[in-house]
């Protein structure tokens, strides 16, 4: 996917209904949204599609919310 692409996608991905939004949620997590708060979907699902194309998170910061998670 180019960046043009990942532009549209995030775009497309603004303009979706609730319902849309839900349907995309299912095929890109496999389960239910946990919330039905559009605007937090969306950032979500364009953290999403954004970590697919360009990479997600580093080894560093990974590393690092390990260490910063407190275990249970």
């Amino acid at each position: 996917m180019t960046t043009t692409e990942l532009e549209q996608k995030i775009a497309e991905i603004q303009r979706m209904s609730w319902s849309e939004l839900r349907q995309l949620w299912r095929e890109t997590y496999q389960e239910e949204p946990r919330s039905g708060n559009v605007q937090w979907m969306r950032k979500r699902l364009c953290w999403q599609v954004q970590a697919q194309v360009l990479g997600g998170l580093s080894d560093a910061a990974k590393r690092r919310i390990e260490e910063l998670t407190p275990v249970a």
